[in-house]
């Protein structure tokens, strides 16, 4: 018993935050103190569980990438990239993974080529494999929303 409340008072932050997203949800009048925040945390966590139930690769990668925009306002690559700096630490010419591309790099493939190619429909790559790209956007958006949260 111990063990569990050692974990819910190590991880009380986020269950705080979650609450105000749940009653964000649940409440009609919606009369929050951080209404635009909890809408964001919110509509992130709505991106993010369904790019987690998503089977397609690159579906599930355009999902983990509207999770990252729902987090920064809908403020496309560059808000994605202010958002990793802030949140992680990690800067546009700093590698985002060990020994890969800078984050800069990253984010326009994710955003510009994967996220809004497959959303308007001018994708020239759907049959490519998307597993390593979903990773990578699973990796981010988990590490962004938690940081957020």
């Amino acid at each position: 018993m111990q063990k569990l409340i050692d974990e819910l008072e190590k991880y009380d932050d986020i269950f705080s935050a979650c609450a105000e997203v749940f009653e964000y949800i649940l409440n009609q009048k919606n009369n929050l103190n951080r209404p635009r925040l909890i809408s964001a945390l919110t509509q992130s966590l709505m991106w993010f569980q369904e790019a987690c139930r998503e089977e397609m690769s690159l579906i599930s990668s355009v999902k983990f990438t509207a999770s990252l925009d729902a987090l920064t306002g809908g403020k496309k690559s560059q808000g994605i990239k202010n958002l990793i700096t802030k949140q992680l630490g990690i800067k546009g010419d700093e590698p985002l993974f060990k020994g890969g591309s800078p984050m800069s790099t990253v984010v326009k493939q994710l955003h510009d080529n994967t996220r809004s190619r497959a959303i308007h429909g001018t994708h020239d790559k759907i049959g490519h494999d998307w597993k390593k790209m979903e990773d990578d956007a699973e990796t981010i958006a988990r590490a962004c929303l938690i940081s957020a949260i």
